[in-house]
């Protein structure tokens, strides 16, 4: 004699698969948000990997000047004389310490 499943385990089972599905479809939703928002924060700027430096638009560099290893961290910045005799500075930053970048090495949420 065939078993038959009850209603309430198919359904269960129906709605685990359900918010699995969910999941997986937000993970992806941040993910992409995430990749546009950081390209949009260094629109312009080049990461040289090999030297550990941000090259700006203009062609100056960022280079590290502080490490949060807490919260994984790397922040880099241009030097304040640089960015502020620089023609767009304007279309950088207001900041009259220099450009600054926060980098985070890890692959994600980075």
């Amino acid at each position: 004699m065939p078993q038959t499943v009850d209603i309430e385990v198919f359904l269960a089972g129906a709605y685990a698969v359900f918010l699995l599905l969910v999941a997986l479809g937000l993970e992806l939703v941040a993910r992409h948000s995430h990749h546009r928002s950081k390209q949009m924060r260094v629109a312009g700027f080049r990461f040289h990997r090999h030297h550990d430096v941000w090259e700006c638009p203009a062609g100056q560099q960022l280079k590290p000047i502080a490490s949060d290893y807490g919260r994984r961290l790397v922040r880099y910045r241009a030097p304040a004389h640089i960015c502020n005799a620089c023609s767009i500075k304007h279309l950088c930053t207001e900041s009259e310490e220099g450009r600054e970048i926060e980098r985070n090495p890890d692959s994600w949420p980075e």
